[in-house]
């Protein structure tokens, strides 16, 4: 009766979660694939754009306004399999030279596209239902092998599936962009399928993972040396190696050895005989491999020279001797060395953290060149308001890193507080139900192992929204299951999938006896508190600030950041330049009817009497800085 209710909570859930899925589909199809037809054509007289992957050199020397010669260095360069994005003719070359002048292309831009909505339509529905029919088949698979499995994890990670590959699509043009959300749909099918297979196969189940501490700790340290010797990445950020960013696999390797590690020695760790003082002290022989792990993150902070995934393994760290010990001092301890590693790192000017620490100190008036990035993130929220802008209808190509690093932005502008809360819901969940497995867990290595992976969770979550949120810097971590990439999603299914298995190793309510740890009670219940208050509240209530409370002053808000020549100016919401642009600017004439400035039914401003009455009127021109005079003093109305 059990294993049949098991089952029903999963499957509603699940069903659930394709149905909210299936109705993004839907509108996401209505808003970004343009329908094309004769008929509309001829009563709009729109002209329908040209595929750059079937145009003859005719074509393209027609519309890009080049001789025929150009137009065929292009179609003698288009690769066999098409281009994936119109972009990629403004970067064709012949020698050092651009083959297209920059202002050609800037202006047939528009009339270019690499694949038609049909093509478009074919493969969003492809992967859609691949998508729903590998999560239907994985849960029918689960509760065939693992019965007694917790019912609600994989609904989460499949709901938040389902958001990422919505939330790809939104913010691409299908037709000229390339589809980004085809590559997450693969990293969830053949990746993830992967990942849940390992995780779930008996032979995990049977292998003594308990007594390869050792094997985690050298694994994590070569991810350290790969990255060391050939990571790269934007800003001398190295994240990744060919593709694949091991930090990914390091943060679970890290877990895994932790709770090896404790499963054994946690009880010498906090042997009451040896003190300092009011503190226990460890003997050498069980605190070294500790401490040897213990500078793993700040080695990977020298490495990666980006704070947050440092950060992330460092908090996962505190927090599981935490769990082991209950000794508050290894907080302390650990708040102590990151605030130290954060000034030593600031001062040093490491990677982009100083850039990211301004952003977050001076939001809206900053020195560093890139430093609005979180600016244009709390745009776009608040200019989405509490119901969002709408799947695929917001501004979301204003933000920058929409996809991964400001992807809670991203979803907070298209579809409001409530899809950011969702996110939020989900993470909790995911945590909560991590930690009642730890509960429920009958040795010590599934104890740790549950709670380290739920705290990985948690923690990983908390970074990244609190950050898009200004409440602590940006850090270069991704929202799990959401933000885009392969590397991530494999290790937060494959993690999702070790929690899956560990809950099916003692049913619920089994009455079998559980002898916990000693301090393990009060601790994990203050961790869970620190989760439910830091993203449940605090970043709650951060985020119906910036969607209700604080909408319109935060889209009406200018930042200050240095351009590209270096000089520091102010810059407005694009969101609201691009809805000023719709309004026709009204007149301006003198008391005998004589007209000073009006607007051209093209959108031009311009000034019958020229320099005339320049001193008087102004300009409404952003080469003078305009607008000025009357133009400025009667903006509003105008």
């Amino acid at each position: 009766m059990r294993e049949r209710s098991l089952r029903v909570t999963e499957a509603l859930l699940l069903l659930l979660a394709i149905l909210v899925f299936v109705c993004g589909i839907a509108l996401a199809t209505l808003t970004k694939i343009p329908v094309y037809s004769a008929l509309a054509q001829k009563a709009s007289a729109r002209v329908l754009p040209v595929d750059l992957n079937a145009a003859t050199a005719e074509q393209m020397a027609g519309v890009l306004g080049v001789p025929v010669r150009v137009g065929k260095q292009i179609v003698g360069k288009r690769p066999k399999a098409g281009f994936d994005d119109v972009d990629a003719i403004a970067r064709l070359k012949t020698g050092k030279e651009f083959i297209i002048p920059r202002a050609n292309y800037g202006a047939a831009k528009a009339r270019f596209v690499v694949r038609s909505a049909d093509a478009v339509r074919k493969t969003l529905f492809l992967w859609a239902g691949g998508l729903v029919a590998f999560f239907v088949v994985t849960h029918l698979l689960l509760r065939y092998a693992h019965p007694r499995a917790d019912p609600f994890l994989l609904p989460v990670a499949a709901f938040l599936s389902f958001v990422s590959v919505l939330l790809l699509f939104a913010i691409k043009d299908p037709l000229r962009d390339r589809l980004s959300f085809v590559g997450q749909a693969q990293g969830i099918v053949y990746g993830g399928a992967v990942a849940l297979v390992l995780a779930l196969s008996p032979l995990f189940g049977r292998a003594p993972l308990h007594r390869y501490g050792y094997v985690y700790a050298l694994a994590a340290f070569g991810g350290c040396v790969l990255l060391a010797v050939a990571g790269s990445g934007p800003g001398g950020v190295r994240l990744s190696v060919a593709g694949v960013q091991p930090v990914e696999a390091i943060k679970v390797l890290l877990v895994f050895f932790l709770a090896a590690y404790l499963a054994e020695r946690a009880s010498l760790l906090d042997d009451p005989l040896r003190k300092w003082g009011p503190f226990p002290v460890p003997r050498a022989k069980d605190a070294m491999p500790l401490l040897v792990m213990y500078a793993l993150p700040l080695a990977l902070f020298a490495i990666v020279r980006d704070l947050g995934p440092a950060l992330l393994l460092f908090g996962v760290f505190v927090i599981m001797l935490y769990l082991a010990t209950g000794r508050s001092i290894y907080i302390w301890a650990g708040v102590a060395l990151v605030l130290f590693g954060g000034f030593i790192g600031y001062r040093l000017d490491i990677g982009v953290f100083a850039t990211r620490l301004d952003m977050w100190l001076t939001p809206w008036d900053n020195p560093q060149p890139r430093g609005d990035h979180l600016a244009l993130g709390l745009w776009g929220m608040a200019s989405g308001g509490p119901l969002g802008s709408g799947l695929g209808l917001g501004g979301t190509r204003f933000i920058p890193r929409g996809g991964s690093d400001l992807a809670l932005a991203t979803l907070g502008e298209d579809m409001g507080i409530a899809g950011s809360l969702a996110v939020l819901l989900c993470a909790l969940v995911i945590v909560a139900r991590g930690f009642a497995i730890a509960r429920r867990a009958t040795t010590d290595f599934d104890r740790y192992l549950a709670a380290g992976l739920a705290s990985l969770f948690g923690l990983q979550t908390l970074l990244i929204v609190s950050g898009t949120l200004g409440l602590f810097p940006l850090s270069g971590v991704t929202l799990p299951f959401v933000s885009f990439g392969k590397s991530s999603l494999i290790a937060s299914l494959f993690a999702v999938g070790v929690l899956l298995h560990l809950s099916a190793r003692v049913p619920p309510g089994s009455g079998a006896l559980v002898i916990l740890p000693r301090p393990w009670e009060a601790a994990a219940r203050r961790v869970g508190v620190f989760f439910f208050v830091t993203l449940g509240l605090v970043c709650t209530g951060r985020l119906v600030y910036i969607h209700v409370l604080a909408a319109d002053a935060i889209a009406a808000h200018t930042v200050s950041v240095p351009d590209r020549d270096g000089q520091k100016r102010k810059h407005i919401n694009p969101r609201l330049l691009s809805l000023a642009a719709m309004i026709r600017r009204g007149r301006i004439t003198d008391r005998a009817g004589r007209v000073l400035a009006t607007t051209r039914p093209d959108g031009v401003r311009v000034y019958p009497m020229g320099a005339t009455t320049g001193h008087l009127i102004g300009y409404l021109s952003p080469i003078v800085g305009g607008p000025t005079g009357i133009e400025q003093r009667f903006n509003e109305r105008l």
